[in-house]
């Protein structure tokens, strides 16, 4: 049990939405995580659902596929581009290369 609040938070953050943390030391010494803020999801990441739960963050977009900051879903690159795991927007291909 903790004993006492120092600081509120949201409860929970909207779709396009993760949750930021501080880590705070409580009582009996040991850390614990605190919600602070809902901030949005980054380009190239998303969340459909809002809530609080175990899947808080914005996971990345598929291969293929890309988003604007604060995104509930992916778009697909188009023709010539690409874009998904850790890529922030759809990047062009390279010369001599081709996406469809």
């Amino acid at each position: 049990t903790f004993f006492g609040r120092s600081f509120c938070g949201p409860c929970t953050c909207s779709a396009g939405e993760e949750q930021t943390y501080i880590v705070s030391r409580v009582y009996n010494h040991t850390d614990a995580l605190a919600l602070v803020s809902c901030a949005p999801c980054a380009s190239g990441r998303f969340k459909p659902w809002g809530g609080f739960g175990v899947e808080d963050s914005c996971p990345f977009c598929p291969p293929g596929f890309s988003s604007l900051p604060g995104a509930t879903a992916c778009f697909d690159c188009p023709a010539g581009s690409f874009g998904g795991y850790e890529f922030s927007e759809c990047a062009s291909c390279q010369p001599g290369f081709f996406s469809d």
